[in-house]
């Protein structure tokens, strides 16, 4: 019971970072960082480095070294083991990102974007989140109470740390849109989940979050 408490703590604070983070770009690094740069490519290039040792270096060299998992046990391999979840991920990423397009209604924008911003935005955004939620996150938890209810939380920790991009649209779209996307973002936190603990594998989640979040402006940058 005291080990799982501790592993509680342990990954409580960790995923604490995914939640302090985002504020701290939103309301001091951000607007710091625009007053060197508009270009999207340089203002992402530039938060790479905090990318880096909070979602990666830091929390990897915590499992990694004091934990001893492998880099399997994170979900870098491209071994596997459940190839309907990847056909359906890519699927299910290829029609989100078209609905939205067509809809006008981009989970985060549909303002085109160049290829360079494309690809460190892959790294920054869709990579980063997967390696912390689901390949150290949700790895944890799953350590600790099972499958499904590691699945059920790593969700509900996944939306939760969405909520302060949110409530900077309180203004004008309000609380109903709030609560709104934190829904939408827990039951794609629930999908992710699900997919990386059927593969076991990162890289289909990544290419779903990737899908979903950045096709529309991909499309924009085509079609217009």
């Amino acid at each position: 019971v005291e080990d799982s408490r501790r592993e509680v703590i342990v990954t409580i604070l960790i995923w604490s970072v995914a939640v302090v983070l985002p504020i701290v770009r939103i309301f001091l690094l951000g607007p710091w960082l625009r007053g060197f740069t508009t270009e999207d490519f340089y203002y992402e290039l530039a938060y790479c480095p905090v990318v880096l040792i909070f979602y990666f270096i830091l929390p990897g060299y915590i499992v990694l070294r004091r934990e001893k998992w492998s880099l399997s046990d994170l979900g870098l391999t491209w071994r596997i083991r459940s190839v309907g979840s990847v056909v359906f991920a890519f699927i299910f990423g290829i029609l989100s990102g078209l609905i939205a397009y067509f809809t006008g209604q981009a989970v985060i924008s549909d303002d085109p974007l160049s290829a360079a911003t494309v690809l460190i935005l892959l790294i920054n955004n869709d990579f980063a989140e997967e390696f912390f939620h689901r390949g150290i996150i949700l790895s944890k938890l799953e350590r600790i109470f099972g499958q499904t209810k590691a699945i059920l939380a790593g969700g509900i920790l996944f939306g939760l740390t969405h909520m302060a991009f949110d409530i900077t649209q309180l203004h004008d779209s309000g609380i109903i849109f709030i609560i709104f996307a934190f829904v939408l973002q827990t039951m794609l936190g629930w999908l992710l989940g699900i997919i990386y603990i059927k593969t076991r594998s990162l890289w289909p989640g990544v290419a779903l979050h990737f899908l979903v979040n950045w096709l529309p402006a991909i499309l924009v940058g085509i079609f217009g």
